[in-house]
């Protein structure tokens, strides 16, 4: 059996984080323990694998993608997927690989440093939720990091925030231009991109002169069954909405469903607007009128943001990426009066 870095630090009374740091040299970990790991190494004639062989020149030109895969959350799982198909295609072009490290559980972004930071990475690209322990740890991570949807920064932290609020203020417009006035806010209000863009939701309402209706904000999941328990709560109310905005595209999908089931027709007699545009909106019925948060600028901040840091060694920084309106058949003109 091949001797690990595991094994190296097992035997050095060290992470498996300081042995990765150490080979590949490092200004992290002192000279003397870098002498103690190599000589360990040497010894027990560690062979770095084939994704740690460029450690050598300093870089492995490899970056890893980390998110949570949740069977409650397919909508966030599906717009990471799509994310990173645009984020591989990005990076291709700058000569980079990226792989996906996930899990089915929030893992502690320590734990993820453990796991990811071993393989010679030199970035990581992090679209998990944070805690404030994380941030501890992200405010002096081990490699670049890059956070998607996160508005956070520190030394080797950058963050790439998307057009959440602005990408709710654009769905209000929009609709207050088809002539609805109650328009519901469907979603899971604890997160923090959905905590931007239910403050988007109200603030273009009180600056239409609409007062907030808490009745009108359903909290819930991001998957199809609780979209469509939230349209059937939304259709029992006695002033039920003309039109409504759910967090994520399957969310949307979820409402539209609902109403379907309780014999109200989408866009006849209330408007849908979902959030990410994900491929799915193009051939749902009807289609989905949908935010896209553009996944390729994005991508393409995410990149530089990351060879900033390769490069300048410097502090992290903060990119803000636009969002746009895509208009389809599940919104048109309020006819209720």
């Amino acid at each position: 059996m091949s001797v690990t870095i595991y094994d190296i630090a097992k035997k050095v009374n060290t992470s498996a984080v300081t042995v990765s740091l150490a080979l590949r040299g490092s200004n992290r970990v002192s000279e003397a323990t870098k002498q103690k790991i190599k000589g360990m190494a040497k010894r027990l004639n560690y062979q770095p694998n084939q994704l740690a062989r460029g450690l050598s020149g300093g870089s492995t030109k490899t970056l890893a993608f980390v998110f949570n895969f949740s069977s409650l959350d397919f909508a966030h799982d599906q717009s990471y997927m799509e994310l990173f198909h645009a984020l591989s295609q990005v990076a291709v072009g700058y000569g980079y690989k990226l792989f996906v490290h996930s899990s089915t559980v929030a893992q502690k972004v320590e734990d993820v440093f453990k796991e990811v930071v071993p393989y010679g990475v030199d970035g990581i690209i992090l679209g998990s939720n944070l805690s404030e322990d994380d941030k501890k740890i992200l405010s002096k991570p081990p490699v670049p990091t890059i956070l998607l949807g996160r508005d956070f920064c520190g030394e080797k932290t950058s963050c790439v925030v998307y057009g959440d609020f602005e990408g709710a203020q654009k769905a209000v417009e929009h609709l207050l231009g088809l002539g609805h006035r109650k328009i519901a806010f469907v979603g899971k209000c604890g997160l923090e991109a959905s905590v931007r863009r239910l403050n988007g939701y109200k603030d273009s309402l009180v600056s239409a002169g609409i007062d907030i209706d808490e009745e009108l904000i359903i909290e819930c999941h991001t998957d199809l069954e609780s979209g469509e328990s939230a349209a059937i709560a939304l259709s029992k109310l006695s002033s039920p909405p003309t039109a409504v905005i759910a967090v994520t595209d399957l969310a949307a999908l979820g409402v539209i469903s609902g109403f379907r089931k309780k014999g109200i027709e989408v866009p006849k007699d209330v408007s849908v607007v979902g959030f990410d545009n994900l491929s799915m909106c193009g051939h749902s019925i009807p289609s989905l009128t949908s935010i896209d948060l553009e996944r390729k600028q994005i991508s393409e901040s995410a990149m530089e943001l990351c060879l900033n840091m390769l490069k300048k060694h410097g502090k992290g920084e903060r990119k803000q990426t636009p969002c746009k309106l895509v208009i389809r058949e599940s919104t048109s003109i309020c006819i209720t009066k």
